[in-house]
């Protein structure tokens, strides 16, 4: 029979599967939900407990559930040591992402957990201690994957998606992972909300089209905030604080995307622009303050950039290698040390001539060049009162 306490975290258990209920994935390119995970259904399989029918490895019990169970790991047995593959369905619960850890005890070239099955939520556990070239969690050519309230502290890498969609990551918190979160161009519809990326290296490498990214937290990363190259994508409302490398770095592959309502603070460069020429790419109504360069674009031409909050950066904004005639545009934009008269001018230099010199060799002619933000706001935009 079994004892009080193990029936109180039973009774608890169902309490906080009752309250996860379904598990929504938002369509992102239309922010709709549609997901058919609901963490409830299902026979519930224990792992680490002190009651009968208890696993005593996590893989054991996945490897007894079915389409639809749900996988519950106690802490009483943490740190568990195994690497973990989930083949069905299944929800894998732990019982507190603060003391429910799975420790990949340092192990090279390793997944602690991979999916490689459809309708899979991982939540509330806490991976540890992935080796070299390892990431905690690995997903590969699935869809409808969940993977929210965990913790991810000082892991080689983190997770890794590819081929997959949809997908929804939120309210997960890394801290020290050498590459936190990819998803890359082989995946779409991709919500990442909420989660906390802190003291990292790579927070995250985002390549899924028809995506969102939102509300999330960078801080404190020593290389890039979000490295971005997707298609139909959407950033918006994010906090950027001291992060040294880059706050937003937009690369070539990034068209009919809208950076928006995000908040950039103490960056070598708030926002990064790489070899982007599509009218396609919004940038407004961010604020960027205490950055050693605001906005800053290499080899662009026709990107929007409207409506941002320029204060206090060493250099609010410049443009490098663009072709004279074609300029991005700006305007709109408060600049806190425009005078008010005139456009405000923005610095940089410009392609003139291209003379190919032979196999390899090409000579370019680049000179000192300026664009202008025509109409520069005198007051700067109150962000915080618009709707995303």
């Amino acid at each position: 029979m079994e004892t009080t306490s193990v029936l109180r975290k039973r009774l608890a258990v169902g309490i906080m599967l009752f309250s996860i209920g379904s598990a929504i994935i938002p369509s992102t390119a239309q922010d709709t939900a549609t997901s058919s995970l609901t963490a409830s259904r299902g026979h519930w399989l224990y792992v680490g407990g002190s009651g009968p029918g208890n696993y005593t490895t996590i893989q054991d019990a996945v490897n007894a559930s079915s389409d639809g169970d749900t996988v519950f790991v106690y802490d009483d047995s943490s740190p568990y040591h195994e690497t973990v593959v989930v083949n069905t369905s299944i929800t894998l619960l732990g019982e507190s992402r603060d003391t429910t850890v799975i420790d990949a005890e340092a192990a090279n070239y390793s997944f602690t957990v991979s999916i490689y099955a459809n309708h899979v939520q991982v939540r509330g556990l806490c991976f540890l201690n992935t080796g070299w070239e390892s990431y905690a969690i690995w997903v590969f050519a699935v869809s409808d994957i969940v993977i929210a309230d965990n913790a991810f502290p000082g892991n080689f890498n983190g997770i890794y998606i590819d081929k997959s969609d949809p997908i929804l990551v939120e309210d997960n918190t890394f801290v020290g992972d050498k590459a936190a979160l990819e998803i890359t161009s082989d995946c779409s519809q991709a919500s990442v909300l909420r989660n906390h990326f802190e003291q990292g290296i790579e927070a995250l490498i985002m390549g899924a089209k028809n995506s969102t990214v939102r509300e999330n937290i960078f801080r404190g990363n020593s290389g890039t905030g979000i490295r971005l190259s997707a298609q139909n994508v959407s950033v918006l409302w994010n906090t950027f604080d001291a992060n040294i490398g880059f706050g937003i770095e937009i690369t070539a592959a990034t068209v009919d995307a809208r950076i928006q309502y995000n908040t950039i603070n103490g960056s070598a460069y708030g926002i990064m622009v790489e070899a982007v020429d599509s009218s396609s790419l919004r940038i407004s109504y961010n604020t960027l303050t205490n950055n050693s360069r605001g906005i800053g674009t290499w080899l662009c031409s026709r990107v929007n950039i409207s409506c941002n909050n320029f204060i206090h950066n060493s250099q609010h904004a410049y443009f490098d290698k663009s072709w004279w005639f074609q300029r991005n545009h700006w305007d709109g934009n408060y600049w806190d040390d425009y005078h008010g008269k005139g456009p405000e001018v923005i610095h940089g230099s410009a392609l003139f001539l291209v003379i190919p010199l032979g196999y390899f060799h090409t000579f370019c002619l680049y000179l000192p060049w300026v664009n202008f933000d025509w109409h520069p706001a005198h007051e700067p935009s109150d962000i915080s009162a618009m709707d995303g």
